[in-house]
């Protein structure tokens, strides 16, 4: 039970930490664009919403919703879906679960998998429509009946969880195996969870290490940073604390709390990186500031309560530069967050 506490700890965490880097990134040009899967069958040839499928896919959400609006109206399932989408996630329109769930509505009874997982998802958490978690657990699976790998995902989280099923970490490990092997980071993810902690399958480090690393190359935040601890500890691989400070500096740069932690301890003891007890001090900051109510205790209390490192104390100006650092660093979206380049920055 211990271990099956700390993963779910991991998979909340990781959603909490994605939304707030969404937040943090607000102001960006565009938004990012939700995962999607979309059959052949259900792309249009129809002229109007192939502009805005494009446009869709350009990032260009406004011009999309403009373009797909006509031909959702008219039935086409990929303009329904895409539109929905935009609804769902707030894309150049106001959220509107409820007018998402509509557009959904019609290409999922038709069994499309793309639009059957983003329908599962509204009953699941009762967004738009009323809670139903049994409708959306019969969504997931016809979805992953067609290799639909969020579906498979979902339902993955589902027997974790003990969430509306029995639950059945071996079940579990099935589906997030299904979707790992098909490319899906956050699977990747978790299932690596699974092997490094022995959960629903038998205890193995060399494949955890192996599903970080497919999804870290993709960018996973959770898998870069869940695979540094293993390369700093050398917990069952080949200890690799430098390559550990590259992940964690790439996690951190899109603003995962955990890697800010890590990289404060290891510039604070000069492990993998030369001491400095100012660059410590700027990455607990900014930790701080990026989520004031997370993992308090993992950040050392000298630093955050004293500016104090374990070699030898802070001067006040040298807190003052770290304060400022850590400043640049959030306002940049974690961009700018060394003591030398952001010093430069503010001389400029």
């Amino acid at each position: 039970m211990v271990v099956r506490a700390h993963i779910l700890e991991l998979i909340v965490g990781a959603a909490l930490l994605a939304m707030l880097c969404f937040t943090a990134r607000a102001d960006d040009a565009s938004p990012p664009s939700p995962t999607l899967a979309i059959a052949p069958e259900s792309q249009s040839h129809d002229g109007a919403s192939q502009q805005g499928q494009s446009e869709f896919f350009a990032g260009n959400y406004e011009s999309a919703a403009n373009d797909l609006a006509a031909p959702a109206a008219a039935g086409d399932a990929m303009a329904q879906i895409l539109l929905g989408m935009q609804y769902k996630y707030g894309l150049a329109v106001k959220v509107d679960f409820v007018a998402a769930a509509k557009l959904f509505d019609a290409p999922a009874k038709a069994h499309n998998a793309a639009a059957e997982f983003e329908l599962g998802q509204l009953y699941a958490d009762g967004m738009g429509v009323e809670l139903d978690r049994s409708k959306a657990l019969a969504l997931y699976r016809d979805a992953a009946a067609q290799n639909n790998m969020q579906a498979e995902h979902e339902l993955g989280l589902a027997y974790l969880t003990g969430r509306d099923v029995k639950e059945d970490a071996a079940t579990a490990a099935s589906w997030f195996r299904r979707a790992a092997t098909e490319g899906y980071a956050p699977a990747q993810y978790v299932l690596a969870g699974l092997y490094r902690d022995g959960e629903g399958v038998k205890r193995n480090l060399a494949l955890a290490q192996s599903w970080l690393t497919k999804a870290a190359a993709q960018g996973d935040v959770a898998a870069q940073t869940m695979l540094a601890s293993l390369l700093e500890t050398g917990d069952g691989v080949p200890k690799d604390v430098p390559r550990a400070v590259t992940l964690y500096k790439a996690a951190a740069a899109r603003g995962h709390v955990a890697a800010m932690v890590a990289l404060s301890r290891l510039y604070l003891n000069g492990q993998g990186v030369a001491h400095d007890g100012v660059q410590a001090l700027v990455w607990a900051t900014t930790a701080l500031s990026t989520f004031p109510a997370g993992m308090p205790d993992a950040i050392p209390k000298d630093v955050i309560e004293a500016g104090v490192t374990a070699k030898k104390p802070l001067s006040p100006a040298d807190i003052e530069t770290a304060n400022h650092v850590a400043v640049v660093c959030v306002q940049t979206h974690y961009r700018l967050c060394d003591v030398r380049p952001a010093q430069t920055a503010k001389s400029d």
